[in-house]
């Protein structure tokens, strides 16, 4: 009876091998197995070939997903793009910027409560991804907690506070919450950045 360690490393090297499209012969998880055969009955061989798999496969596997996945969505095919980021996660749990392309792709289909919670984890995992807070913020707007909105923005404008679509945000979020001379500070402090920026014209009745 086989070893159950070299069913699961057989099962795990198969599915890198289609999800990589290689061929079954002559590859470089084939020639691993190979090679590593007679060891994989113990648990420390299986987890020196997965990191050696994953080291080896991982960055090829992602960058051409990724690059396929602004292909498709460039195209329009969101359900496509999903499935690739998916799998570019799942080879990357740890990955901010996988979680913020998931976020992103859910985000452009209107799955809304789906995205938050990606782009909450996205911030979790690297609190300097700007853009995971700036487009959570959106997503309170839209679902009318302008009071959730409000700390993101104002974390965003602190790191960034040249930002003007930021500021802007931010003014229309304190406004929702009443306090409006912040709001309006805010708007005019798009102003100072763009003078000729409309949406903050218009929030202050500047024709």
């Amino acid at each position: 009876m086989p070893s159950p360690w070299r069913c699961v490393l057989g099962f795990e090297l198969r599915r890198a091998r289609q999800e990589a499209n290689l061929p079954s012969c002559g590859d470089f998880p084939a020639r691993c197995l190979h090679r590593f055969g007679t060891l994989a009955f113990t648990a420390g061989a299986a987890i020196s070939v997965f990191a050696i798999l994953g080291e080896g496969v991982r960055a090829h596997l992602t960058t051409a997903w990724y690059t396929e996945a602004q292909a498709l969505h460039a195209r329009g095919d969101l359900a496509a793009t999903e499935s690739l980021y998916r799998k570019t996660r799942r080879w990357m749990p740890g990955s901010a910027q996988a979680t913020f392309n998931l976020a992103f792709v859910l985000d452009a289909q209107g799955r809304l409560d789906d995205a938050a919670g990606y782009y909450a984890q996205a911030l979790q995992r690297d609190p300097g991804l700007d853009m995971s807070r700036v487009n959570l913020a959106i997503i309170h707007l839209q679902q009318s907690h302008p009071e959730l909105a409000v700390p993101l923005l104002e974390e965003s404008t602190a790191q960034n506070p040249y930002d003007v679509s930021t500021q802007f945000l931010l003014g229309g979020a304190l406004r929702k919450v009443g306090r409006e001379e912040e709001a309006r500070a805010r708007f005019l402090e798009a102003l100072r950045i763009a003078p000729d920026f409309r949406p903050a014209q218009k929030a202050l009745d500047l024709k």
